[in-house]
């Protein structure tokens, strides 16, 4: 890339999150992203790309393992997946997908296999093995994605953004089970600020964002990929709902 287009390129790999920082807790929101601030400071000041290798949960639908101020702090997630059986270690239909892209397309890239080769030998004249990727012919699988509107992906952006600073883990209904929950007033501020619409004047364009707020809302709890209740207190409280439970 420096030769032919007079780019450097260089990346900071760390392998893996929970083993290079000392996370008291996974799942905090506010410790997740200040990691992700130590991650960009490091990017910024070596003038690299930063990947940080970190894990799914026991159901990769469910997302990225703990916070999701992990997802919502990264310009790009790369799913390396595979079809594995925990029993045997035995894996296959192997895939690698862009999972987020903050500037471009989301979606599969490409099926591939681990190929056993020889690295060297060790001190005693024994081979060393290790695995490289041998990308496949074949299209990448096909999967299912959720195709959502302009409305429906301003409150996701919205939602996670109050996330971040706003989060209080809640149990729906006083007993049931725990959730990651922030005031539902906090999140329609937020999407109506993101959420840019047309009109001639500021009355217009406010009641456009109203109707545009009312109807995000409105599809996101009729499609169960989010719910909401009242507290204790009378504060609304909207959480996403995971695909497990929907």
């Amino acid at each position: 890339m420096q030769k032919t287009c007079g780019v450097r390129v260089g990346a900071v790999i760390i392998d893996t999150i929970s083993t290079a920082f000392a996370l008291a807790d996974e799942n905090d929101n506010a410790e997740a992203a200040r990691v992700c601030r130590i991650l960009k400071q490091i990017g910024d000041e070596c003038g690299v790309a930063v990947i940080a290798i970190h894990h799914y949960g026991k159901s990769a639908e469910t997302g990225l393992r703990g916070a999701s101020a992990w997802r919502a702090n990264c310009d790009v997630v790369l799913s390396v997946l595979a079809d594995r059986n925990h029993i045997t270690g035995e894996c296959s239909n192997r895939s690698i997908a862009m999972a987020k892209n903050r500037d471009g397309e989301e979606g599969p890239i490409s099926g591939f296999e681990l190929k056993r080769i020889n690295v060297g030998t060790d001190e005693r004249g024994e081979p060393i093995w290790s695995c490289a990727v041998d990308p496949a012919t074949e299209p990448a699988p096909a999967f299912k994605r959720e195709k959502l509107n302009r409305g429906a992906l301003t409150l996701n952006e919205a939602f996670d953004e109050v996330l971040l600073t706003t989060m209080k883990v809640r149990n729906v209904n006083r007993d049931g089970p725990a959730v990651n929950a922030v005031p539902l007033d906090l999140v329609e501020d937020e999407f109506k600020r993101r959420y840019v619409t047309d009109g001639n004047g500021e009355t217009q364009k406010a009641a456009a964002k109203r109707q545009a707020w009312k109807r995000a809302l409105d599809d996101a709890i009729k499609s169960r990929r989010y719910a909401a209740e009242a507290g204790q207190d009378r504060t609304e409280w909207i959480w996403k709902i995971r695909r497990d439970e929907a």
